[in-house]
């Protein structure tokens, strides 16, 4: 005789504890075949998917239960999640919108909202709620980084590297993310931090992809181009180079660039130019990419790339950065006054 759908539902939560996916999966399914619009059958069924990868298919059983159980805050937590692994981030954000109406406010919940905000290129609304998440876990470096990710943004500098002051002591740290906390280091200013940070990766007898990203682009950086081309070798023999593919062809744009291979380096920026689905974030490839185009002469194409990137990052300003783009006096009003030839004269290096 086999097991009736509660029984089924509980094996598959122990299989899930275990590892074994695809095997919960089974369990409830054959749950719903037995007792069809169960919600803790379904909850077992998106949740085995969802650890699978398979967002595409977990998405509809989440929105499902919402429909089940609308007050229940884990369901729209869920769902907000999935959503954004597929890109829905307005869909996504409206459900973490009902989770908080419900009373959510965890930490891991600000975290994720937190994210999604990066992803959406709301830095501000980001940084407001990393805060939050980093006040209720000062301790979690993932929390750390992605807040001080967000000042580095919205240009608040000194709050990002007050965020960061204690990372040597944070929970939660490995070689990837240490690299990634000396990279924002560096953009925030603190280049002592930073150092030490890559010295602290650098220490990692065997890197991931990872961490071996991080490690080009701190050292390109940095200045430290032969640490950096040294690195990009190994990352390029090391099996998983495939899941950092976007970054290994940005390091070796930026690398060829410095070495004044800019054939190379405007065939590669080009292709980081046409991989980027978002008008709005073409514009950091453009810019270097005009950069290697006027050098070797090709000046009507680098004029017209410049255009294009100055587009692109009046739209990212717009995005990111509203009250910047929606302000009346201009920008660069200091430009229409002028200096004097003696004062200048006297300008230190």
């Amino acid at each position: 005789m086999g097991m009736d759908s509660s029984a089924l539902v509980q094996r598959g939560f122990a299989l899930l504890k275990q590892g074994q996916f695809a095997a919960a999966e089974d369990c409830a399914t054959q749950a719903l075949a037995v007792e069809p619009g169960l919600s803790p059958a379904l909850n077992l069924l998106a949740v085995a998917l969802k650890v699978q990868g398979r967002d595409t298919e977990a998405a509809p059983v989440f929105g499902k239960l919402t429909q089940l159980e609308p007050r229940n805050i884990a369901h729209w937590v869920n769902l907000g999640t999935t959503l954004r692994a597929l890109g829905r981030t307005d869909d996504a954000l409206a459900a973490y919108d009902r989770a908080a109406r419900l009373g959510e406010a965890g930490a891991d919940f600000f975290y994720n909202v937190g994210l999604l905000h990066i992803d959406r290129g709301n830095f501000e609304a980001a940084r407001v709620v990393l805060e939050r998440a980093r006040a209720a876990r000062p301790d979690d470096a993932e929390i750390a980084y992605h807040f001080a990710l967000a000042c580095a943004e919205t240009l608040e500098n000194f709050q990002g590297i007050a965020a960061l002051a204690d990372w040597r002591r944070m929970q939660g740290l490995y070689t990837e993310l240490i690299g990634k906390i000396g990279n924002v280091l560096m953009i925030l200013g603190d280049l002592r931090g930073a150092d030490e940070a890559f010295a602290w990766a650098e220490r990692d007898p065997h890197p991931d992809a990872g961490a071996l990203i991080q490690l080009v682009l701190g050292h390109e950086r940095a200045n430290r181009i032969e640490a950096a081309e040294r690195r990009l070798g190994q990352l390029k023999q090391h099996p998983g180079r495939g899941a950092v593919s976007d970054d290994l062809t940005l390091a070796e744009a930026r690398l060829a660039q410095r070495r004044g291979r800019h054939e190379e380096a405007v065939r590669l920026f080009g292709q980081l130019v046409q991989a980027c689905a978002e008008p709005g974030r073409r514009h950091f490839h453009q810019f270097p990419l005009a950069r290697s185009l006027d050098e070797l002469g090709r000046q009507a194409e680098a004029m017209a790339t410049l255009q294009e990137a100055h587009a692109s990052q009046v739209a990212w300003i717009r995005a990111t950065q509203p009250e910047v783009a929606e302000r009346k006096r201009e920008t660069m009003r200091v430009t229409r006054f002028g200096c004097d030839p003696g004062d200048v004269a006297q300008w230190s290096h």
